[in-house]
């Protein structure tokens, strides 16, 4: 990952980082500017969270992070491309990062499988990868790192899959023991 380069989130990306951390904080926290596009950032509305014994949704607030619009004939064509296979926040954040050259964090599968024919230069980050960069820089106590991955997993219902390269750090990390 290169340090200070701009970050673009998808919506699953930005709900499971919005879970493990505060996203006011993102961007100091990981030297570099942070995005969403504006689709991607409609589809981001809530966490779920333990209340008083009860699952409530929690709004996730969206303001620290700017948002992006598609221009250019390139970016729009990209993007009505990609929208036939892929919701409209990931196909607009794929096609962005294409265009732009931006890295993209996104979690979903099918943009990731379609990326690689569609737009083959976009940089794709997971979940996992960011918040273990996170945590290398910033070098939290094993214990607040353990509990952001156990928030992830509890408020955004997100686990890295069998293959992430990540997943046994996540694993890992996430059973250090208060």
């Amino acid at each position: 990952m290169t340090n200070g380069d701009p970050l673009l989130l998808d919506a699953c990306g930005c709900i499971n980082l919005a879970a493990a951390f505060p996203l006011e904080s993102l961007s100091a926290d990981l030297g570099r500017p942070i995005y969403i596009v504006e689709q991607a950032a409609s589809e981001t509305l809530f966490l779920h969270r333990q209340i008083d014994g009860e699952r409530v949704k929690v709004q996730i607030d969206l303001g620290a992070i700017p948002a992006l619009r598609l221009d250019g004939d390139r970016e729009l064509e990209l993007y009505v491309r990609l929208a036939k296979r892929l919701g409209d926040g990931e196909a607009a954040s794929l096609a962005i990062s294409h265009c732009r050259q931006l890295e993209l964090v996104t979690d979903d599968r099918t943009a990731r499988k379609v990326a690689g024919r569609e737009a083959p230069n976009a940089r794709i980050r997971g979940t996992a990868e960011i918040l273990k960069a996170l945590a290398t820089s910033m070098a939290p106590p094993d214990d607040e790192v353990a509990r952001a991955l156990r928030r992830v997993e509890s408020y955004a219902s997100f686990r890295p899959p069998h293959d992430d390269p990540e997943l046994s750090w996540w694993l890992s990390a996430r059973e250090f023991a208060e």
